[in-house]
């Protein structure tokens, strides 16, 4: 969320300087769009990700976000030892997407999510 805010408050003129990212990729079209939606999925995707609602896509979503900023440091050069912190936190938001949220998540408490203890519990229980 600390790195997203930023990106959201600039508004379209730093929306399309930070969507320029996704030519590294071949895509030239939107770049507004797609600043926007870095700024989004750091920081509503962390928001999400702190409350544990919508836990595993957001997860996914900053994966995504985070993968791009690890490939397009890579490209232009500026080596592991900068885009390294975005590749450690991509695989940990993708790990995390596998384990889930937890019973104290939002997830758990509105019923989107089960915890494993209340699976294994199911298991045993006739319905």
């Amino acid at each position: 969320m600390w790195h997203g805010w930023p990106k959201i408050a600039g508004g379209p003129q730093a929306w399309a300087g930070l969507g320029k990212t996704m030519g590294v990729f071949g895509i030239a079209f939107a770049p507004v769009f797609w600043g926007f939606m870095s700024g989004f999925a750091e920081f509503g995707g962390g928001l999400l990700f702190a409350l544990g609602l919508f836990y595993r896509p957001a997860c996914f979503l900053l994966f995504g976000n985070m993968m791009v900023a690890f490939s397009s440091q890579m490209i232009d050069g500026k080596g592991l030892a900068k885009a390294s912190q975005s590749l450690e936190d991509g695989l940990s938001f993708f790990a995390a997407g596998f384990i889930g949220p937890g019973r104290y998540s939002l997830d758990h408490f509105i019923g989107i999510e089960e915890t494993a203890e209340k699976k294994s519990h199911n298991i045993f229980v006739r319905k």
